[in-house]
């Protein structure tokens, strides 16, 4: 069943019930988030980070930078 907000007034009265259903909102919602795929949007990682460079780049620098953006979920694997 999907959460149905309170609509608060001025001078409501807070109660545990009302207390309780708010947390369990905020508890439905917070659950398991799909992981990303080429197809939907989802959840991903944040990528590790990669030093910046100090020269040209070489193809070990750009691979590891896929590597990491693969490993995070950025990036679909190969």
């Amino acid at each position: 069943m999907a959460y149905e907000p309170n609509t608060w007034n001025n001078g409501d009265t807070i109660t545990a019930e009302k207390l309780n259903h708010l947390e369990q909102g905020v508890a439905s919602a917070s659950q398991a988030v799909p992981a990303a795929t080429t197809q939907a949007a989802g959840l991903v990682k944040q990528a590790a980070a990669v030093s910046d460079l100090s020269g040209e780049p070489t193809q070990g620098d750009f691979n590891g930078l896929l590597a990491a953006l693969r490993t995070a979920g950025l990036m679909a694997a190969e």
